[in-house]
């Protein structure tokens, strides 16, 4: 018997091979939920379903619902990332903001708040120049955590609240929540950061895309903010970024 079809806008965040023509899709529903379906053809050139379903697209699918995995019936371009497909560095970016929400999502957790992030870092990295991708994924991170109950505190002690100042060096424990102060760092386990660094993270979270793209606004320290992020993303979230080496070696050359 057929099961019930339903139609969403979805975020294209993995895809793996099935036999010579199919394709496994892990996406993000306009919910924030996840979403695991079976894309029969697509893998065919001249399938209805060919060239839709490329990662880090926004698309609307049409789906049929399975026992284990739903069936993508159609699906209709809504968003196509040109420089996320064709730039090793701005592939990597991207991988990195996929990897990060696809490890994250549940598929009976409602956050459309999620959806929406997600779908604005995809479009700001197709619009960045390469020096700001960097800032644009730790900006993602730190966002996405914040949405997810893992808010991070960069500018604050995370135990007595004590403020960060812009000099030197100072201490972070990411599995704590972030910065801790001198008085503080005892308690916990900590390594040395840059105190700026610190600061430009925590303003992270309250820059929009916009604002990371506008050149008015200053260059972030791409490289080490990407840094911080990807501790981050694995001492909070057990996810690691394996794209974001590549981006930084990327980088680096240019």
């Amino acid at each position: 018997m057929p099961g019930k079809t339903y139609s969403t806008e979805a975020l294209v965040l993995r895809k793996v091979n099935l036999g010579e023509s199919d394709l496994i899709v892990r996406m993000m529903d306009e919910g924030g939920r996840l979403l695991e379906g079976v894309a029969k053809g697509a893998r065919r050139p001249q399938g209805s379903l060919s060239g839709r379903i490329e990662l880090f697209n926004r698309i609307r699918v049409h789906c049929a619902s399975g026992r284990n995995l739903d069936v993508v019936k159609e699906a209709a371009l809504l968003r196509a990332g040109e420089r996320l497909h064709a730039d090793p560095a701005y592939t990597s970016a991207a991988a990195c903001v996929a990897e990060f929400a696809g490890r994250t999502i549940q598929p009976d957790l409602e956050v459309p708040r999620y959806f929406h992030l997600a779908d604005a870092a995809f479009a700001a990295l197709d619009a960045a120049d390469a020096g700001r991708l960097p800032a644009i994924v730790a900006a993602y991170v730190f966002k996405a955590s914040a949405m997810i109950g893992m808010r991070p505190s960069f500018a604050r002690c995370v135990l007595c609240g004590e403020a960060c100042t812009p000099q030197g060096r100072s201490r972070v424990a990411l599995a704590d929540g972030g910065f801790v102060c001198e008085g503080c760092a005892g308690a916990v386990e900590s390594t040395l950061s840059d105190a700026n660094l610190l600061l430009w993270a925590d303003a992270l979270l309250m820059a929009t895309f916009d604002d990371l793209l506008d050149e008015r606004h200053g260059e972030a320290p791409g490289a080490d903010l990407l840094h911080l992020a990807a501790q981050w993303s694995l001492a909070q979230a057990d996810v690691r970024l394996k794209p974001a080496g590549p981006l930084a070696a990327y980088l680096s050359l240019l």
